[in-house]
């Protein structure tokens, strides 16, 4: 197995370093037998828990996680999204126990500026104008994030925190108009399929969205439809 002029020999030390030694002899050179070892330990067991990256915080992970969404969001893992902040994986782990916790997350950052939103519907003295403010911030949220509004379409991202949010600011909105819960939950559900659909056409569509957001506080004014009036 090994050459006649290099001869292993195999030791063990008391701290479980396995020693090797060759025996080499230089015969062209003519010189003296010389002895030459290695120290090889064995791998120490690394405790605790992995390094999180250099400079890795939560909002890096988000952040990185929506721009990943909008470039490839049929590849998205969270391998990938590691492979893009170049660090182990292990290390998204320590903020987000599962995909679906980040995704949540995500999507809770995307929509933050929903958060905001009570103070300045308040402001608003007409129902128009509420719901105005009200579409504005959400169509700035789905245009910044197209491919994660389409997952959201989709049903493959959750949703449930934001739709609440944007629930009860729908209420806001449109109080006091007499509209049952029922009709108001349809209402808002509709406002957000237009606005959905609005975000497909892209940025050739312009500010419609703002006489169709008026048409639609217009029509829900007077709901429900006289049904004694001949339309």
């Amino acid at each position: 197995m090994y050459p006649s002029r290099l001869r292993p020999r195999k030791t063990v030390t008391r701290r479980g370093f396995v020693m090797l030694k060759f025996y080499s002899v230089e015969i062209k050179r003519g010189q003296h037998a010389q002895w030459s070892s290695m120290t090889a330990p064995l791998p120490p067991r690394r405790r605790g828990r992995p390094a999180r990256g250099a400079g890795l915080t939560e909002d890096t992970v988000l952040s990185a996680a929506l721009a990943l969404l909008e470039r490839d969001r049929a590849a998205f893992s969270m391998r990938a999204l590691a492979r893009t902040l170049q660090v182990d994986v292990m290390s998204l782990y320590h903020y987000f126990p599962t995909k679906e916790a980040l995704l949540d997350a995500a999507v809770l950052a995307a929509f933050a500026p929903l958060d905001e939103a009570g103070p300045s519907l308040e402001g608003e003295p007409t129902c128009a104008g509420r719901l105005e403010r009200l579409a504005a911030l959400y169509l700035g949220v789905v245009q910044r994030y197209p491919g994660l509004t389409l997952e959201i379409a989709a049903g493959r991202v959750p949703t449930a925190p934001v739709v609440a949010r944007f629930d009860a600011l729908f209420v806001q909105a449109v109080r006091p108009l007499p509209l049952t819960a029922e009709e108001t939950q349809s209402a808002g559900q509709m406002l957000v399929d237009y606005l959905h659909g609005f975000m497909l056409g892209g940025p050739a569509a312009g500010e419609a969205w703002r006489f169709a957001v008026r048409v639609f506080a217009q029509g829900l004014r007077h709901w429900p439809p006289d049904a004694t009036q001949d339309h």
